[in-house]
């Protein structure tokens, strides 16, 4: 309800980042208690009140994917000319212990923000199931009449972990783009665009065997690619009192710039989903300048960036007449 108004703007509105994670903690239980409700699998107690989350529904599957792509068609439905990038589950260890059985599927990290988590947690065996509900999710999602919804996948550390590789196949993982193909939700079907967010250095330094994995685009995670670049605790606050800590690092310009340039050449599309444009007006000016598709911004900053880019563009159209 607070971005209706933004619907307004038509295409020129887009959802950057529809997080799963948000969804989720509506939804409530940890997704693998959902499975194991459904094979009878939980302990008496944690049965029951997974029940009684879930009454009115037939079965936890049930539950979780008409909660899931219901929220996900909400915001489709809000901006129906403007893609929804729908991100697939990045929660932390830390984070799923909240969720309601969350206990007994975690265990403890010392730094939850470099460990089990990303796209490589949803392919291993134990998370399939999980992950074929959030993808049934989207797909149905789309299916609603919502083609407009994106898929994208968070750290992605390696092309194999789309593609699929023998080496994943020997310790029970499968690729993504495998898994999506037992769903019914091939790349391309019906027009399904998918991508990664580019917040792990590999994806930089590594872009053009990402692309020839076959991703339809690329959206900056400028919090984690500063983050993982850095070697800086992004919830650190002595190490952010010092201004090179930060997403205009030189090096993290780099490694944007480079991903971007490289895109363009190979006809992926570029966007970012990072608060560095909000926060920084001139990262945002680098960001035009280098011919990035989108930028993705807090909707209180959204007006302030939509001018600020709008000037960059007249002024590099009047440079390029004159030129």
């Amino acid at each position: 309800r607070k971005m209706h108004a933004l619907s307004e703007l038509g295409p020129n509105f887009m959802i950057s980042l529809l997080r799963i994670e948000f969804l989720l903690n509506e939804i409530g239980v940890h997704v693998n208690a959902l499975v194991d409700f459904d094979k009878g699998k939980l302990a008496p107690d944690l049965q029951e009140k997974v029940a009684d989350k879930i009454a009115g529904y037939a079965s936890g599957k049930e539950y979780f994917i008409t909660k899931l792509s219901e929220g996900i068609a909400s915001f489709a439905a809000v901006f129906p000319e403007s893609d929804i990038t729908v991100r697939s589950t990045d929660f932390k260890t830390n984070e799923y212990e909240n969720l309601i059985g969350g206990n007994a599927y975690e265990t403890d990290e010392e730094n939850p923000m470099m460990g089990w988590r990303g796209l490589v947690r949803s392919l291993a065996p134990e998370n399939r199931d999980a992950f074929k509900w959030e993808l049934e999710a989207i797909k149905r999602a789309r299916e609603m009449g919502y083609k407009n919804i994106k898929l994208m996948f968070p750290v992605v550390r390696d092309p194999k972990e789309l593609t699929g590789d023998p080496e994943l196949d020997a310790i029970g993982f499968k690729g993504a783009f495998e898994i999506m193909q037992e769903v019914g939700m091939g790349k391309g079907m019906d027009g399904l665009k998918v991508g990664i967010m580019v917040e792990v250095p590999t994806n930089a330094v590594r872009i053009h065997d990402f692309i020839d994995a076959g991703i339809d685009f690329v959206s900056f995670g400028t919090n984690d690619l500063t983050q993982f670049a850095l070697a800086v605790d992004r919830d650190n606050e002595k190490l952010q009192r010092l201004s090179w800590y930060g997403e205009a690092n030189p090096a993290i310009v780099h490694l944007v710039k480079g991903v971007i340039r490289a895109c363009k050449e190979r006809g992926v599309e570029t966007g970012i989903c990072g608060q560095a444009p909000s926060n920084k007006p001139e990262f945002a000016k680098m960001l035009v300048e280098e011919g990035i598709v989108s930028i993705g911004v807090m909707p209180d900053r959204f007006l302030s960036t939509y001018r600020l880019t709008r000037e960059v563009e007249k002024n590099l159209s009047a440079a390029n007449t004159t030129s």
